[in-house]
């Protein structure tokens, strides 16, 4: 059987594409000829943000050969929101998210997503990423410790009027990749 979404080989009892996620069933799948994959979407110039070059370097070391990134968003702090071809990345670096010598990167393929939000408080606020084994908190863009969206692996802050609505935009993109 092929996935009727992507066109990749599904071998066995499967109910999810191993590729892209889409749902098989066994009337639904093509069994003869795969379909032709879809292009992936070009990225959306307003939603490629420059990273602080620490960022920037773990995040090349990171991607895969062929893998493109679609969404770059920059959080408050040394924080990112990094959307490829094929997964979610939430890259940290940075004194005030918990790692001052290192980095921390959170990464999820769409198919484990369950969720997205962005919280928006007065000026403040953050983006969440929900995922299978993802312990989701309320919390707020002033909270101190471990608790804060800026040391949660799964969380970007933001502090910027402008961010909202890009950050809101990746949600959608991620969404639609989910599904």
């Amino acid at each position: 059987m092929f996935c009727t979404k992507c066109g990749t080989a599904v071998t066995g009892a499967r109910n999810f594409c191993g590729h892209c996620g889409n749902p098989i069933s066994a009337a639904g799948a093509a069994t003869a000829k795969p379909v032709t994959p879809q292009a992936p979407a070009a990225p959306v110039a307003h939603l490629i943000d420059q990273l602080p070059s620490r960022l920037e370097k773990v995040l090349s070391e990171l991607l895969e050969p062929n893998e493109r990134i679609q969404i770059k968003l920059k959080g408050a702090f040394k924080e990112a929101l990094v959307c490829t071809d094929k997964r979610v990345l939430i890259l940290k670096a940075g004194f005030m998210t918990g790692q001052t010598f290192g980095s921390n990167v959170f990464q999820s393929p769409y198919r484990t997503i369950t969720g997205v939000q962005v919280k928006k408080h007065l000026i403040t606020g953050y983006f969440e990423l929900s995922a299978g084994g993802v312990q989701n908190r309320p919390t707020s863009y002033w909270q101190s410790g471990q608790g804060a969206p800026e040391r949660r692996e799964n969380c970007v802050s933001l502090n910027s009027s402008a961010a909202f609505p890009k950050f809101r935009e990746a949600s959608t993109f991620i969404l639609s990749r989910c599904g």
